[in-house]
């Protein structure tokens, strides 16, 4: 009896945070198709927006659904998934009826929660939205028990475009808003708050909370000192080439601790590997990763660095709104280096270099040799450069390169 009247408050108590959260918040461009033979699933890294977007896209069609986040300390005694159906038992005695929706908020908490939502959809009982902060939910739940059922959505921060939006900025402060935006990144409660240090206390706590749920809770590690120690590396040389062996050797771990940590970062959507682009996939295994993170702000916040990376921040921030436009991406390196390497079905398609500026000499020889020799290499007659602010066109024997500020491109 007393646990039934627990679920009762439990599920009480998290439908009004929903509905207080439908009112509060701004609108993500984000869309899901509803269907009960298939499940709706969010993932993305912890604080981007996954369980409002759920819950707005939700409301649009009834007010009618049941809430549950699984991170709410009662589930750490009851985390089997016969507890998913007492859910919704107690939801129909608390208002004698079926949830049209259910919402299920950071369901891999509960153990063998995949076979539940396999019986749920076969019998198609309602409208079923999971979300998860493990890239693990599509890899391995959602690929094995729920192949062909299931419509995957990835969210992320917000964007600049969307940044620029929340904050209603007018065309002309687009410039000065990127480095803003390159200061404190796009979580969208960061990007709400005026506080500076409030903004500091929360990327922290971020930080914090990712790194104990998301990665060593969930990946059961041991050596937390080495993991925390791999992540503060990636996070302070963004942008930068790395490989397993040189992780292996800077921090005397084995080569096989230093893929597992560096995975379960990619899990957690903290970090992102970028590999060269070779057609020889023997080569491309040799060559170096390239590494960048999941936020700038997050970087700024929990790094370490002492030099001016706003050059780094930059190409971490072009790289996030490639992703974001669901680009698959590589990186080009032979005499000379192209940051980016834009394929389509494996076939490269567009080429972009990123520097903060081509005032200098040097600099501008470096950007102009390595889009020359990816153009040549791939056929490719146009290059980009993206800049902070300049702008401009520079013909060359093997085409045309364009040179755009970040600000203008992606808003």
């Amino acid at each position: 009896m007393e646990k039934k009247i627990q679920l009762q408050r439990i599920i009480q108590s998290w439908r009004e945070f929903a509905i207080s959260e439908i009112s509060l918040t701004l609108d993500r461009n984000y869309s899901l198709s509803f269907s009960k033979d298939l499940v709706n699933a969010i993932i993305g890294v912890r604080r981007s927006g996954k369980t409002t977007i759920a819950i707005q896209q939700v409301a649009t069609h009834t007010q009618q659904f049941l809430f549950m986040n699984f991170e709410d300390p009662f589930f750490s005694e009851y985390s089997s998934y016969i507890i998913l159906d007492d859910l919704l038992d107690e939801y129909f005695n608390i208002y004698n009826e079926n949830p049209k929706f259910i919402i299920f908020d950071e369901i891999h908490n509960i153990k063998n929660w995949e076979r539940w939502v396999r019986k749920f959809i076969d019998q198609k009982k309602g409208f079923l939205v999971i979300t998860g902060s493990s890239s693990k939910l599509l890899n391995s739940e959602l690929s094995t028990s729920l192949t062909g059922r299931n419509l995957t959505k990835e969210v992320w921060p917000l964007s600049f475009a969307e940044y620029l939006q929340f904050l209603n900025i007018k065309k002309e402060n687009f410039r000065s808003e990127l480095i803003n935006y390159l200061k404190w990144g796009g979580f969208p409660r960061i990007t709400l708050e005026s506080n500076e240090k409030l903004k500091t206390e929360l990327l922290r706590q971020y930080y914090s909370d990712t790194t104990l749920k998301d990665v060593i809770n969930r990946n059961q590690i041991r050596d937390v000192s080495a993991l925390l120690a791999i992540f503060t590396f990636y996070l302070s040389n963004i942008s930068s080439l790395h490989s397993y062996n040189s992780i292996k050797n800077a921090f005397n771990i084995s080569i096989n601790a230093a893929i597992s940590y560096t995975r379960a970062l990619v899990s957690a959507f903290l970090i992102f590997e970028v590999k060269m682009y070779s057609k020889n996939l023997k080569i491309q295994s040799r060559n170096p990763i390239k590494i960048y993170t999941i936020d700038t702000g997050f970087r700024n916040i929990n790094g370490m660095s002492s030099s001016d990376d706003q050059g780094k921040l930059l190409e971490n921030f072009v790289f996030l709104e490639l992703k974001k436009q669901n680009k698959e991406i590589y990186y080009h390196r032979e005499k000379y280096e192209c940051d980016f390497v834009i394929t389509e079905h494996y076939k490269p398609v567009q080429l972009i270099q990123v520097t903060t500026s081509l005032n200098n000499k040097d600099t501008y020889e470096r950007e102009i040799n390595g889009l020359r020799e990816a153009m040549m290499k791939y056929k490719i007659n146009e290059g980009l450069i993206i800049t902070l602010n300049d702008s401009g066109k520079i013909n060359i024997s093997e085409g045309i390169i364009r040179i755009v500020p970040a600000w203008s491109y992606f808003s």
